[in-house]
């Protein structure tokens, strides 16, 4: 048993047309409708790759995008080829922070609450390095003396500190720490 040429397959057939005639044109006919039909659907599921592939790469590009760019923001072409998107992405440890300026450790300020709070939230959790700005040995010492002011006593472990509220009066630490 062979199996016919996808061309040929139709050929020898007649096809019934429903108003009563029947030929072998019609049979011509429907085989070209059916071969218009599959390369219209490929053609659309080619097309349809192609845009999810653009769209893809259009996504890529703009998680590439490491500079946010604002209304108004005036650029060149230039701005947008890679090279200059890498120099933007390119980040780097801050060489000097707070403590290196002032000469402090952050080791030895666990009695200092006021400047403890400044790098923590207002739920007493500790700021991420990218908020406070530290180096990251500073930013451990400094998580270090956070916890041990904790586990100590001098600086509460869940709320604003009440030296704090002393300090900026009642109203104005309250207004500070809401999400206005």
């Amino acid at each position: 048993m062979s199996i016919p040429e996808p061309n040929t397959q139709y050929s020898s057939q007649t096809v019934h047309d429903p108003s009563g005639s029947t030929s072998g044109a019609d049979a011509a006919g429907f085989q070209e409708a059916i071969r218009a039909s599959r390369e219209r659907f490929a053609q659309g599921a080619k097309a349809r790759e192609e845009r999810t592939t653009r769209e893809r790469s259009q996504q890529g590009m703009e998680r590439l995008m490491a500079r946010k760019w604002q209304g108004g923001d005036l650029y060149t072409p230039h701005d947008l080829t890679p090279r200059e998107i890498l120099k933007f992405s390119k980040t780097t440890n801050p060489s000097k922070d707070v403590f290196d300026v002032l000469g402090l450790n952050p080791l030895d300020a666990y009695k200092n609450p006021v400047l403890l709070a400044e790098f923590m939230t207002s739920g007493g959790k500790i700021k991420h390095p990218s908020e406070t700005g530290l180096r990251p040995v500073n930013q451990r010492k400094l998580a270090k003396t956070i916890r041990r002011a904790i586990g100590m006593g001098i600086m509460p472990s869940c709320h604003v500190h009440p030296e704090m509220l002393r300090r900026f009066g009642p109203d104005q630490a309250s207004r500070k720490y809401k999400w206005r």
